[in-house]
This record gives C-alpha cells, structure tokens and sequence, in this order.
C-alpha cells in the first residue's frame, strides 16, 4: 500500500523553519514507489488525497497500481472507474457514502458506494 497526498510544503514555500519538512510530487513519487513494489505483491494499492483528475493522471501514469482510493476533490464515484488496468474509487464527502469493494485476480474490482 502507497499513500500520497497533496504538497504541503515545497521548495517554492518553503521558510528556513519548513525547509527541512519538503514534500515530494504524488504522482512522481507513487510512481517511484510503485515500481519497486510490484514485483514484491500479488495486490498494490495507492491511498490518495489529490483529487479525482489526480488520480486519473496517476493511473495512467503508473499503471502498476491495482486500485487507487482517493479523496480531496469530494468526486463521487458510484461505481469503480478504470484507467487500463488500474481501479480508481472515490467516495464522496462528509461521510455520505461507504465502499463496499471485493477484489478477484479474474475479475479486478467491483462493488461500489453506499448511501449512509
């Protein structure tokens, strides 16, 4: 499992006080990440708070990620969508929605939201 989220801090922000607290790219660095992982796992999933474009752009990017969680746009996604191999789930705001997913290596993802 990956995490990424959206910079904080980078070089152009930065004070001396926050200089040593930098933050990558998501995408350049799950990407990175990624490439060492795959061979090491049956199932790699990224967790992501840079919105849904973001996580489009990431999957196209780094299509050695399974599935893609991500929030910070508050998209609501019904169903999974797909970016070649690569799931991409959002599920919303304010705890309106709960995924309910069942991952098969025949079949990829499925399931989707439900309403809370």
């Amino acid at each position: 499992m990956i995490g990424v989220m959206v910079p904080m801090v980078t070089e152009r922000m930065a004070t001396r006080a926050a200089s040593s607290f930098l933050w990558d790219q998501p995408i350049p660095t799950a990407c990175s990440l990624a490439k060492e992982l795959r061979p090491k796992v049956d199932l790699l999933i990224c967790l992501t708070h840079i919105g849904h474009r973001q996580d489009m752009e990431l999957a196209t990017q780094c299509p050695a990620l399974d599935i893609i969680f991500g929030g910070h746009s508050h998209t609501v996604l019904a169903t999974p969508a797909k970016i070649g191999k690569t799931f991409i789930c959002q599920g919303g705001s304010h705890n309106r929605f709960a995924g309910v997913y069942v991952w098969t290596e025949t079949d990829g993802l499925s399931g989707g939201l439900i309403d809370l």
